[in-house]
């Protein structure tokens, strides 16, 4: 199945230095169908700033899925 899944975050303004709130969150995340990541394969990632001061995540599959997989760092 080819997905392409967004998540809109927004700034936490109350956040204080030393505490620990995320500086992005949203708690009302939704998607229009499920999505299920298999450690066997490879994803894109974005995030990017709106002009509202929001972010945006996206990820989606990669085209091409590798033999054998490079470790995380």
């Amino acid at each position: 199945m080819s997905f392409k899944t967004y998540i809109k975050l927004f700034k936490n303004d109350k956040k204080i230095e030393g505490d620990n709130q995320p500086l992005y969150s949203n708690s009302k995340v939704s998607v229009k169908e499920a999505v299920m990541l298999h450690p066997e394969h490879l994803y894109s990632a974005a995030i990017w700033k709106n002009e509202d001061g929001s972010l945006n995540f996206k990820i989606e599959p990669k085209e091409e899925q590798p033999t054998q997989q490079s470790e995380d760092i």
